[in-house]
């Protein structure tokens, strides 16, 4: 199998094409959180319609105690989740600030291993280190046991030398497998 060498565009909105997708970009927009959100309005309102409705029926305003604890939990829920997606969203956002401070982008595939060289910095990942491969329009991701080893967007590179990385790639874990 011939060597592959690609030099890379690194564009941040690349990144952020692939990483914020169906509304992750924004807090609002993100399914998890705008259920969250949804979640903590909806207790709210029937809380305050049932302490309303206590001022005619006193019998049911024991409710409103069960209304403010359910309230408190979906609060709870919603800070978790929005917490959680803060987190991840800085760790994108490090994420594109440390691929910002390269110059230049070359991958290097070989029968052996996987190389990005990023300006004087080289990282190699041996195959048999990668399990499997995801590949889509937008990018091509090889994974390893514990997460994405490298995510290469598709926009990245030309058309011709996106088709040539998913071939290479297909046939060498297609060798894996028979392995």
């Amino acid at each position: 199998m011939e060597d592959l060498n690609i030099t890379l565009t690194f564009n941040p909105d690349h990144f952020r094409e692939m990483y914020y997708h169906d509304g992750k970009g924004s807090i609002l927009k993100y399914k998890p959180t705008q259920n969250a959100i949804l979640y903590c309005l909806l207790t709210a309102l029937i809380t305050f319609g049932i302490y309303l409705a206590a001022f005619k029926r006193p019998d049911i305003s024991w409710l409103i105690v069960l209304g403010a604890v359910v309230f408190l939990f979906t609060i709870v829920y919603a800070i978790a989740v929005i917490t959680q997606y803060l987190k991840w969203k800085s760790s994108v956002e490090d994420f594109l600030k440390d691929i910002a401070q390269y110059k230049s982008h070359q991958l290097k595939l070989t029968s052996a291993a996987f190389e990005l060289i990023q300006d004087s910095t080289i990282t190699i990942e041996k195959w048999e280190n990668i399990k499997s491969v995801q590949i889509n329009d937008t990018c091509i991701m090889p994974l390893k046991s514990d997460g994405p080893a490298f995510i290469l967007p598709a926009k990245s590179m030309n058309p011709e030398e996106f088709i040539k990385l998913k071939n290479f790639i297909v046939d060498k874990m297609m060798v894996a497998v028979q392995e």
